[in-house]
């Protein structure tokens, strides 16, 4: 992260049981690496898309241009290096 380039990341959340505190952890992690995401893509199944969602947009952590999210990881990884 020491690099000027900003970065695009992938994040795969299939299986994975978010509480209200994870999604709040996770939140101000994005939030403190805000600066350095061109893209953001964040699949998982539509539950925790939702939840996800509903936070990122809540907290106005990235412009909705610059996140993606999906229920297949190659809609994602297509999204990422389109320009």
């Amino acid at each position: 992260m020491r690099s000027p380039a900003k970065r695009r990341i992938m994040i795969d959340l299939y299986e994975t049981n978010l509480t209200s505190d994870i999604l709040s952890e996770f939140a101000e992690h994005i939030s403190r690496m805000c600066d350095r995401i061109s893209k953001l893509s964040i699949a998982g199944n539509p539950k925790t898309i939702k939840s996800v969602r509903k936070v990122l947009v809540r907290y106005k952590i990235l412009s909705l241009g610059q996140m993606y999210f999906c229920e297949d990881m190659e809609d994602g990884k297509t999204w990422l290096v389109s320009e």
